[in-house]
């Protein structure tokens, strides 16, 4: 199994939650570093924690009112968003997303004593973030462009359009491919699919790739 390096930023007030976490989602191939727990004796602790979060792929923030009121844990949400990681705030109380992770949608609220089923179904959401299932959606994109049949097209589009996290490059690049491809855009499936993707990522779309994609698609109107 690859584990899914991560990074799990916490109060110290909410260490025992945390590393309940970090052990529930090392059953399910992560690899979790537990903020300052995770430190050894004598190391810098600053300098040690830039660079955890500079290597993991994915950071975990343990939301609380605790978290909030740590000063050290904003410093950990700014490292990681000038390293532009993707940031995954877990609530464990009502506590919401704010500051540079305010774009970032929160979970809905675990249980502060670890759910195990509750933690299989978190694992499968970040799970969807991670660069393995992100190499499997560029290459999706890719066979999709170059679909040669209606049949094709329609194949590729049912098991592309099970995933449900998209960069907005991926949106942009299915755009490009209905409007060259024309398996893609006349197929009974993949286009009017394709088409109800784009509608419900219609923002993140570029504006040269809207004005063709009016010709095809009657409720643009309505999106817009």
């Amino acid at each position: 199994m690859v584990m899914v390096s991560t990074f799990l930023s916490h109060s110290d007030e909410d260490k025992i939650i945390a590393r309940k976490l970090a052990d529930e989602l090392s059953k399910h191939g992560f690899e979790v570093f537990v903020a300052h727990d995770d430190i050894g004796i004598g190391y810098e602790w600053e300098e040690t924690l830039k660079d955890e979060i500079k290597k993991r792929e994915l950071f975990i923030a343990l939301l609380s009112d605790n978290f909030k009121k740590a000063n050290f844990t904003d410093q950990e949400i700014g490292i990681a968003c000038a390293y532009n990681k993707r940031i995954f705030p877990v609530r464990l109380d009502d506590t919401m997303p704010y500051g540079f992770m305010s774009r970032f949608q929160g979970s809905k609220k675990i249980n502060p004593n670890i759910d195990s089923d509750e933690i299989q179904l978190l694992s499968h959401m970040l799970t969807l973030f991670t660069n393995e299932n992100q190499k499997m959606i560029d290459d999706l994109i890719r066979k999709f462009q170059y679909s040669g049949s209606f049949r094709e097209a329609n194949a590729i589009s049912r098991e592309l359009y099970e995933f449900r996290n998209f960069t907005t490059k991926q949106i942009n690049d299915i755009a490009k491919v209905f409007l060259d491809n024309y398996e893609v855009r006349e197929s009974w499936t993949a286009g009017p699919s394709s088409l109800d993707f784009l509608s419900n990522n219609w923002s993140l779309i570029k504006s040269e790739y809207r004005d063709e994609l009016s010709k095809y698609y009657k409720r643009l109107k309505d999106v817009e």
